[in-house]
């Protein structure tokens, strides 16, 4: 798993496994979602919050390259991972159910960039 899927992060897992300094909203990673997302990928997947904040950096980083609104994007997605259970995770991960799985909508504005 890695978190180019997950965020895309979020990529969110070796991804969104996700330092994270960034844009807006957050949890004290410097106003982005990468420690939210983070919190819940390290929790239910098997990777560690290190690799998963670097990831995440390096997502939003990429992002960046596209402009505020593909940061947006991707912070966004890191938010949604961030409020999501396990199961619920792995259904993103998945993109079970295909046309409304969770976080679906935050993952499609993510792939626009």
């Amino acid at each position: 798993m890695t978190l180019p899927n997950t965020l895309g992060f979020i990529g969110l897992c070796g991804i969104l496994t996700i330092g994270c300094g960034g844009s807006s909203g957050g949890t004290g990673d410097g106003g982005n979602n990468c420690g939210a997302a983070c919190s819940v990928i390290t929790s239910c997947w098997n990777e560690t919050d290190a690799s998963c904040k670097a990831q995440c950096e390096g997502d939003l980083m990429e992002a960046a390259e596209f402009g505020e609104g593909c940061v947006a994007a991707v912070n966004a997605l890191a938010a949604c991972l961030g409020g999501l259970s396990c199961e619920q995770l792995d259904g993103w991960f998945e993109e079970v159910p295909a046309d409304s799985y969770p976080c679906r909508a935050q993952d499609m504005a993510r792939r626009d960039c």
